[in-house]
């Protein structure tokens, strides 16, 4: 894979955010990934249709990482959650139907496609045929005090998500950006 020049396998993604922004059952973008998206070559699927918010069925700060999965980008996806959680959040925020045999116990995503018809027929997604399955992502939720990496980094991104995040937070974006080394 090669994006923008940067990237020529996929990435291991260390996301540190209170939400998994991989989606939900509610948000509507399952429909656009497993009815669509998969359906189309790896190589063709960089230009899903946008959303604005969860429940226009696309591309949105809430689940850009489950359209990174669908295009190959990432190699694993590690889920530091916020430190009020007491509990994995996977269950909550992480639909079943995004992991290898649709349980959350395999810690690997697995994104499948599945046709029109079972996606209009069907109200549980975990209940449909899969037509394909993508190779599986592995996956961890942990506690910020429990998350340990024994390797470096090579990129440091800071979202910000309008929809989601209060304007008195502005003002930290300039503060953390001081703590980031530029890219050399």
């Amino acid at each position: 894979m090669h994006h923008c020049g940067l990237l020529s396998e996929g990435m291991d993604i260390v996301h540190v955010v209170a939400h998994a922004d991989l989606g939900g059952e509610i948000d509507g973008c399952w429909i656009q990934i497993m009815g669509d998206v998969l359906h189309c070559p790896v190589e063709e699927r960089q230009s899903p249709k946008r959303g604005s918010e969860l429940l226009d069925n696309g591309l949105c700060e809430a689940n850009f990482l489950l359209f990174a999965i669908a295009c190959s980008w990432i190699s694993s996806l590690t889920y530091v959650y916020h430190a009020d959680r007491n509990a994995d959040p996977t269950s909550d925020e992480v639909p079943r139907m995004y992991f290898r045999n649709n349980s959350y116990l395999t810690r690997e995503l697995q994104l499948k496609s599945v046709t029109k018809e079972d996606i209009n027929g069907i109200k549980r997604p975990w209940d449909m045929k899969p037509l394909h399955i993508d190779p599986p992502v592995p996956y961890q939720a942990t506690h910020p005090d429990r998350f340990r990496s024994s390797g470096s980094f090579n990129y440091m991104f800071l979202t910000y998500s309008p929809n989601y995040t209060p304007s008195s937070a502005d003002s930290l974006i300039s503060l953390i950006s001081s703590h980031i080394a530029p890219m050399r």
